[in-house]
């Protein structure tokens, strides 16, 4: 393998797994809006509405159902995310313990 092939199979190493970090940090600063938002809607608009009996209810109910739709989306592209990781590594290892096997048969005689 020559040099300048290696630095190019390094650069995209690095580029794709540099994206997989930034989708996953994409992630986390999604969940977390998202609960900086609940957050500031409970303390501070809900108490203004000043909503009783049924009309309080329909809004709890509207709240949680938003809130875990929204969750479930960012919780399935967390997820993938990470999958994705875990099945290159799996591949990477997978070759790497190919070309052991391949290197140790040509050793032996």
């Amino acid at each position: 393998m020559s040099q300048q092939s290696l630095r190019a199979d390094i650069v995209k190493t690095i580029q794709e797994r540099a994206l997989i970090v930034t989708n996953i940090i994409l992630d986390c600063c999604l969940i977390l809006a998202w609960v900086l938002a609940a957050f500031i809607v409970n303390k501070y608009l809900v108490p203004l509405l000043d909503e009783k009996g049924f009309d309080l209810f329909l809004l709890n109910v509207f709240q949680w159902s938003s809130g875990i739709l929204t969750l479930g989306i960012v919780l399935a592209y967390a997820i993938r995310d990470f999958l994705v990781i875990i099945f290159r590594v799996q591949a990477e290892i997978k070759v790497e313990k190919e070309r052991y096997a391949k290197s140790a048969n040509k050793r032996t005689p």
